[in-house]
Order: C-alpha cells, then sequence, then structure tokens
C-alpha cells in the first residue's frame, strides 16, 4: 500500500526526484515517532520502491539565480539596519559565497587581511541504531565538501 501511495505521488504532483525525497523525508519523520512511541517496530520506509520515472529538472542558467541590483540593494539595506549577527553572517556570504555549513563555523583566526581560508564545516551528527539514523545535533569537522583540494580555499 506505501508503494502504491509513493508511486502514485510521483505521478499525481508529477514529483522531481529531490520533491519526492523531500515528501519522504517527512513521511520519515513521522515514522520515527511513531517507532519511538512503540507504534511500529520498524520503519516501513526502509522496504519501499518506486517504479515510475521522476520529472527531469532543466539546470537555471546562472543568471537567472542571481538577484536584481534593486533587489539586492534593498536587502543588504534590511540586513544592515537589523544589526544582529545572523544578518551581517547573511551579508559577508554574500560576498564569499561559501556553503552555509562552511559559514558557520568560520572563526576569526580563519580571517587574515581581506582572506577568509575555508577548512571546515559542520555537518549533521547521526547515529545508526537499529538500521535507523538518529540525529544527534551537528558537529564540525575538520574538512570540506568532498574532502577534495578544491574545496579547501582562500576566498577574498
Amino acid at each position: 500500500m506505501l508503494n502504491d501511495f509513493l508511486n502514485d505521488s510521483i505521478t499525481t504532483f508529477k514529483f522531481s526526484r529531490k520533491e519526492f525525497n523531500n515528501m519522504k523525508t517527512i513521511l520519515n519523520s513521522v515514522f520515527q515517532i511513531a517507532m519511538g512511541k512503540e507504534i511500529l517496530s520498524v520503519n516501513p520506509l526502509l522496504n519501499t520502491h518506486t517504479s515510475i520515472k521522476f520529472r527531469s529538472i532543466q539546470k537555471k542558467k546562472d543568471g537567472s539565480k542571481l538577484y536584481l541590483e534593486k533587489e539586492m540593494e534593498i536587502l543588504e539595506d534590511f540586513l544592515y539596519q537589523q544589526g544582529t549577527m545572523e544578518a551581517y553572517t547573511i551579508l559577508m556570504d554574500f560576498q564569499i559565497g561559501t556553503r552555509i555549513g562552511e559559514l558557520v563555523v568560520l572563526k576569526k583566526e580563519d580571517m587574515l587581511d581581506d582572506e577568509v581560508y575555508i577548512h571546515k564545516m559542520e555537518i549533521v551528527d547521526e547515529e545508526r541504531v537499529g538500521g535507523v539514523y538518529i540525529r544527534k545535533g551537528y558537529k564540525v569537522v575538520e574538512y570540506v565538501k568532498h574532502d577534495i583540494s578544491s574545496g579547501y580555499r582562500t576566498v577574498l
């Protein structure tokens, strides 16, 4: 029945793989709660499969992801007026363009003159218990995405 529901959802809502996985994340959370309350003994999503093709996604051109100049000015003005660490962090990320996990772990020691050294990131800390991953929080790791040399970088 769950397989039928998942396959029908892909067809009915014309899901892309990412949209489908987002929906499954919500279902997975509900099943995790049910397991925690001992309503279920196993997560039924573990035994599901899909046989329907997903909607393909056309990658947007880089120009379509940018803010218009006027929008950017309005947003920057708003963020400066907030005067919070979070607002300044967003402003800084507009300048250096890091991943959010890299941005939130930056320290003053990572910055020298006009450069920022990207060499660590924050990731979700999970533990596998009984075949199911349980989120424990977040942790800082001393590597960057994919742990490749192009990930470690200095940004002006």
